[in-house]
């Protein structure tokens, strides 16, 4: 791979031949998390960015989010066709939590990060305009099933108070698009993971494009916490 820096930007050279990378998320059928593969290849082709099987407003507002996270650390996208496919059932909801995942997919396509370092996570957040990772609905649903499947759980650092009641997962906290990248790359995180000192309560829905089911799993999230809680406390 050759990195050429171009006004303060880093660009990657890719080969022209398609290749596929993974990374896990959840989506949400009834009050269940599903397992989402998302993979990122890069195709011959014009210059694009796409995302498959995201509705057109969500895909629209995670290349958004996810191209402005890249440039805050200074990274620009290959001149290549990039197609993100989430691979996971129909009925799946998917929705802003899936930008870590699509991030890190594309950061393994361009030999950012290791596939298999990337493997042994599932991931969870929205991030922000300025790179941040923001808190989402649907983060204790994610670590139950991370815990299935053997999975750590990687989330935005202000979750990771309510995460402490879930048992035999372990979480990654991530404050940014650069924590993300540093931690995969050294497997350290700026904040142990153990320390949940600060302990902050599920995010609330503010947004106007969180309709049900978002609402009843925001509740059933809060029940769990805490019956999780109290079992923990006998």
């Amino acid at each position: 791979m050759l990195f050429h820096r171009l006004e303060s930007k880093i660009f990657v050279c890719q080969a022209a031949f398609e290749m596929t990378a993974n990374a896990a998320s959840v989506g949400f059928q009834g009050f269940r998390a599903r397992h989402v593969d998302v993979e990122c290849s890069l195709r011959p082709g014009l210059s694009s960015f796409e995302i498959k099987g995201l509705p057109g407003s969500l895909a629209t507002g995670a290349k958004a989010r996810i191209l402005s996270a890249f440039n805050a650390v200074g990274l620009a996208l290959p001149a290549q066709r990039i197609v993100v496919d989430m691979v996971c059932a129909k009925t799946v909801i998917l929705g802003p939590h899936c930008d870590l995942a699509i991030a890190t997919a594309l950061l393994c396509e361009l030999e950012l990060v290791d596939r298999e370092t990337a493997s042994e996570f599932l991931f969870v957040g929205q991030f922000s305009n300025d790179g941040g990772v923001k808190p989402v609905v649907g983060t204790v649903l994610a670590a139950l099933h991370a815990e299935e499947r053997e999975l750590s759980l990687v989330v935005a650092s202000e979750q990771m108070g309510v995460l402490q009641h879930v048992p035999n997962v372990r979480i990654i906290p991530v404050h940014s698009c650069h924590e993300l990248i540093s931690f995969l790359k050294t497997g350290r995180s700026s904040e142990f993971e153990t320390n949940h000192a600060d302990v902050r309560p599920l995010p609330q829905l503010t947004e106007t494009s969180y309709d049900p089911p978002w609402n009843g799993i925001n509740l059933l999230e809060t029940e769990i916490i805490a019956h999780l809680k109290e079992r923990r406390e006998r």
